[in-house]
C-alpha cells in the first residue's frame, strides 16, 4: 500500500474493517450502558465538574462498583473480539479487533484520567 495516494489508503480492506471495529465498538458501549442502566449506571458531571457513574442521574455520589462494571465490561469484550479474531487468520478480521480494542481502551484510559485532571489550574 503506497501511503502517498490517500485514496488507496481509505479503500483498504484492513483500513476499513479497522474503522468498523472501531464504530461497532462505540455503538455496543451505547447500546449495553444506556440499557442496563442498573448495571452500569449514570455517567454524569458532578457538581465539581468531573464525570462520575452513579446509580441515579440526581444524585452527585460516585458508584465504585458501576464505575467497575463498566472498565470490566469493555475488557472483557476486548478480550473476547481479540480472542476471537486471532484464530481466523483473516488480515480484516484482526483490523476490525484492533479498532475495537482501540476504542475500548481509548474509553477506558479517559474514564480513569478525566481531562479535568489534564488540564493546568487555572488561577
Amino acid at each position: 500500500m503506497d501511503l502517498s495516494k490517500p485514496l488507496e489508503v481509505f479503500t483498504d480492506r484492513a483500513f476499513l474493517a479497522g474503522v468498523g471495529g472501531a464504530v461497532v465498538e462505540a455503538v455496543i458501549e451505547k447500546i449495553a450502558f444506556t440499557q442496563f442502566r442498573p448495571i452500569y449506571g449514570y455517567q454524569i458531571e458532578s457538581n465539581l465538574g468531573s464525570i462520575i457513574v452513579a446509580k441515579d442521574p440526581r444524585s452527585n455520589v460516585p458508584d465504585q462498583q458501576k464505575f467497575i462494571n463498566r472498565q470490566g465490561s469493555r475488557l472483557a469484550a476486548t478480550a473476547a473480539v481479540m480472542f476471537l479474531a486471532s484464530g481466523s487468520g483473516n488480515p480484516a478480521a484482526t483490523s476490525a479487533a484492533i479498532g475495537f480494542g482501540v476504542v475500548a481502551i481509548a474509553h477506558i484510559l479517559q474514564d480513569l484520567f478525566p481531562a479535568q485532571l489534564l488540564q493546568p489550574a487555572r488561577k
